[in-house]
């Protein structure tokens, strides 16, 4: 059983590319250097839950889905995850960007999302273990879940860019958290939603170009950590 799992997990990590290693290793490292420089803020806790589930996702994860292959419900558990995972990411970058956050619009956006993802969760649960709707179904719900989510952080990342730009004499972008987290989260809510609208089609109408969509949004995801260790390493609270 132990070696047909890693037969297995070899296989996906090959398929895109190794790819998956370069997430496994950056998520490690997060969390090593969130409890080296931990601070007592709620950013730095939402970091660390992000960064354990994520790993969680990608090891673990990865277990109960090879576990679940032979069941007509095999894509249910691994679509549950990633909702809880899309929900624990959008309120840790919404914290990590909240200085930016300062209209009454943007305020009560922000609210609202929050709780109908909360809200989404015991729903989104009957629904995707729901051994009556078809996979694609299910694959559906879940990347429009995940696309308005990461859309909506890339208009906070977009919205902070803004807020710089007007303030830039004022603002030491090298030794801001804020920013090196900003900088390459930008590309990840940029890559995954296009990734997010060509996988289903890719997936199989042409496996290699399938293949390549997962690697680079492996790789932008992967990228996400890198900035958050960067961030990190400047020594000051997240959000400054």
């Amino acid at each position: 059983m132990k070696s047909d799992f890693w037969i297995y997990y070899w296989q996906q990590n090959k398929f895109s590319n190794y790819t998956t290693s370069f997430i496994v290793i950056s998520q490690i490292i997060t969390i090593i250097f969130t409890l080296i420089y931990w601070r007592k803020e709620t950013a730095n806790k939402l970091i660390l839950l992000y960064s354990c589930y994520g790993l969680f996702l990608f090891t673990v994860g990865f277990y109960l889905s090879y576990l679940n292959i032979t069941t007509s419900n095999k894509l249910g558990i691994n679509e549950l995850l990633n909702i809880i995972f899309a929900t624990i990411e959008l309120f840790t970058f919404t914290c990590i960007l909240k200085k930016s956050i300062k209209t009454k619009f943007l305020k009560f956006t922000n609210r609202v999302i929050k709780f109908f993802y909360i809200g989404l969760i015991p729903i989104l649960t009957c629904i995707i273990l729901n051994d009556n709707i078809d996979n694609k179904t299910k694959r559906y719900i879940v990347d429009s879940i995940s696309f308005l989510e990461i859309t909506y952080i890339g208009i906070l990342v977009l919205n902070y860019f803004i807020d710089i730009f007007k303030s830039i004499p004022h603002i030491d972008l090298k030794n801001s958290p804020t920013f090196w987290i900003s900088s390459f989260l930008l590309l990840y809510s940029i890559g995954f939603p296009l990734t997010i609208l060509l996988t289903e089609h890719y997936r199989y109408a042409n496996k290699e170009i399938f293949r390549i969509l997962i690697s680079l949004h492996y790789l932008s995801f992967s990228l996400v950590y890198v900035g958050i260790i960067k961030a990190l390493l400047c020594k000051k609270t997240l959000t400054s």
